[in-house]
């Protein structure tokens, strides 16, 4: 059986609770992974902001880089991957191996994406993360598109 801890800004931690994964093929227990609590929630948004001026600076070529080392961590570890989803989703190991295999893809594919010249002017529209929120001033959907966006206020 496996014991996940949280891992927050690049840190493994202890959790102050856990919950316990089943197989739904049998029902027996196949792993227990950390619950985070409210501040582990605020631990990550802490780090994830911190590191967000770090990670817009890289130059595209090192974002790229960034995923296609994602890319290659999965293909490596792709049995031991597949194997985890046969236990928790209980998928055939077939299956498993191709969503194993598409994960890497997906991050190659974001990887070319991040190469290319013109990744820098996509506007994904919403709202922008900010401390406390999200600043909806700062989006600027179409008019078209604005009644599909979820509510901002929190």
């Amino acid at each position: 059986m496996r014991e996940m801890q949280l891992l927050i800004g690049g840190c493994w931690r202890d959790a102050v609770d856990s919950f316990v994964v089943r197989s739904p093929f049998d029902g027996r227990e196949v792993a227990r992974v950390g619950r985070a609590g409210e501040k582990d929630l605020h631990a990550a948004l802490d780090a994830a902001w911190d590191a967000r001026s770090a990670m817009a600076a890289l130059p595209p070529h090192r974002r790229a880089g960034v995923l296609e080392t994602a890319a290659a961590e999965v293909l490596a570890r792709r049995e031991e991957l597949a194997a985890v989803l046969v236990e928790e989703a209980g998928k055939p190991i077939a299956l498993a191996r191709t969503e194993v295999e598409r994960c890497a893809e997906t991050l190659g594919d974001a990887a070319r994406v991040a190469r290319s010249p013109a990744s820098e002017l996509i506007d994904l529209g919403g709202p922008l993360p900010v401390r406390g929120g999200w600043d909806s001033s700062a989006a600027s959907p179409s008019a078209s598109s604005s009644a599909s966006l979820p509510s901002t206020s929190r």
